[in-house]
Order: structure tokens, then C-alpha cells, then sequence
């Protein structure tokens, strides 16, 4: 996570999405990534992996949106 995050701060997008696609990969099956923002109830019962874990997933979707309309600006 910490190497996805110094990649992601250098603007290394490729390099940051793989490290925290692999991350990810280590995510225990009871974390669910998927599940979006969470309320304050919700967060104080999470660890603090979890939330790396879920905030992980969202950059993940904010990477690959952002490349993809970058690659499509830069296609016309």
C-alpha cells in the first residue's frame, strides 16, 4: 500500500494501480472493497486495514477512470 501510495504521489499512475492491485489481492475475503463510502458508525467498527483496503479499491476505480479518459483525450 505505502509503495502504491509514493507512486501514486509521483504521478507514476501505471506503477501506483499495479502496487495497489496487488494489495488488493491480499484483501481477507470478509473485507468487502466493493462497498463504497462508508458512515461513522460503519468506520469505527472497521480496522484500520480495512479502511486501507476499501480506500485502495476506490483509488483504484478513480486510476482507472482517469487513465482511460486520459488515453481517450490523447487518442484524438
Amino acid at each position: 500500500y505505502n509503495i502504491a501510495i509514493m507512486y501514486d504521489e509521483m504521478e507514476e499512475h501505471d506503477s501506483a494501480l499495479t502496487y495497489y492491485e496487488r494489495f488488493l489481492k491480499t484483501a481477507p475475503p470478509e473485507v468487502d472493497v466493493d462497498s463504497g463510502p462508508a458512515n461513522r458508525s460503519e468506520l469505527e467498527q472497521m480496522t484500520t486495514t480495512q479502511i486501507y483496503y476499501i480506500a485502495a479499491a476506490q483509488r483504484v476505480r478513480e486510476l482507472k477512470k482517469s487513465m482511460f479518459l486520459k488515453n481517450g483525450a490523447e487518442s484524438r
